[in-house]
């Protein structure tokens, strides 16, 4: 019965790990074409995780997250940017 909060969730690697040990996992994950590959992976826990498009941090504000050149890296300074603001939980 336990809750995993899978904080850049990216493919789901650990969201599956957790799932498949019996958790409710909720995978967060600001990057809308990585959650593609997340959603592939939710779908053998569909019950287990649940998918929060969103970052997490401190407090609640809207940022502009930018992809960065390693397609597996993003944040909120530098790189390219992914034409849309998100609602992010940073600092």
């Amino acid at each position: 019965n336990d809750i995993v909060f899978d904080c850049g969730a990216n493919l789901g690697l650990f969201s599956i790990y957790a799932a498949a040990k019996g958790a409710k996992v909720y995978a967060f994950e600001p990057m809308s074409y990585i959650r593609y590959f997340l959603k592939e992976a939710q779908k053998l826990y569909p019950n287990n995780i649940i998918i929060i498009p969103a970052a997490v941090g401190i407090k609640t504000e809207t940022k502009v997250f930018n992809q960065m050149h390693n397609p597996g890296a993003s944040g909120c300074k530098g790189g390219f940017m992914e034409n849309a603001s998100k609602k992010v939980y940073l600092e």
